[in-house]
């Protein structure tokens, strides 16, 4: 018995042949180049991370108000909250802003002169300020706008 060779069956190979010879033979056309060559990656700036909570304490103060105070790394900055769920301030170090604001402000002039023009106050207690707001040292005894707090 002889099988007859339809119409479609004998297309199917030569459109086959067709398909086929139309892939490869053009280059796609690039527009525009790479997005991001990271050609100039090491004049960016390294990202530094927000500085992290080390540790919280509360005070009492001398007109009896309470103080919650948060302390973050390398004392950097405190949070105070007048309610122990409120919302918080951020007062910055009052002697590392002055530093920032010293360097910015001499970017062209020698490095070490600005950085010893800078320094902070020779006492050893922290001041923080910001927002109208001052807090002076940590532990378990502070000032907090010109009253004494105790933890």
């Amino acid at each position: 018995m002889k099988t007859l060779l339809t119409p479609l069956f004998a297309a199917a190979p030569v459109a086959a042949l067709f398909t086929l010879a139309a892939c490869g033979e053009q280059e796609p056309d690039v527009v525009g180049g790479l997005a991001d060559d990271n050609g100039d990656i090491e004049a960016i700036d390294p990202a530094s991370l927000p500085p992290s909570e080390t540790g919280s304490n509360s005070y009492r103060c001398d007109d009896g108000s309470v103080v919650y105070v948060t302390y973050f790394t390398n004392d950097a900055q405190v949070g105070v909250r007048a309610q122990q769920n409120g919302p918080m301030t951020i007062l910055p170090n009052a002697a590392m802003a002055e530093d920032n604001a010293g360097v910015e402000a001499t970017e062209g002039e020698d490095m070490a002169e600005a950085e010893t023009e800078t320094e902070a106050p020779s006492d050893s207690l922290v001041r923080y300020s910001g927002d109208g707001q001052t807090l002076v040292g940590s532990g378990n005894s502070i000032t907090y706008n010109g009253q004494s707090c105790n933890a």
